[in-house]
């Protein structure tokens, strides 16, 4: 799994915090299974391959099911912050 930034490119297999201003989306590449908490706000979140696209709420997470791109970004007025934590067969 790759996480890619706009502001600091990519990042390995760390469960990590990233706050989401109105801002290019974050890339999650072959993702498949790890999962994306969203700690504030609301945000979108769409995969490669997968006609429905999600909007979560703070409190919600989402498994991602597929390999290849997901983006997520900030879907409200307000900044969000999400957590990404690692597939749990990498731990």
């Amino acid at each position: 799994m790759r996480v890619s930034l706009s502001v600091c490119g990519e990042v390995g297999f760390l469960a990590l915090a990233i706050g989401l201003g109105r801002t290019a989306p974050v890339r999650i590449e072959d993702g498949r299974g790890a999962r994306v908490r969203v700690q504030s706000g609301l945000v979108w979140l769409t995969q490669q391959g997968c006609i429905d696209d999600m909007i979560l709420k703070a409190g919600a997470s989402y498994l991602i099911e597929r390999g290849g791109l997901t983006l997520v970004s900030n879907f409200g007025n307000q900044p969000a912050v999400i957590t990404i934590e690692p597939p749990t067969w990498v731990k």
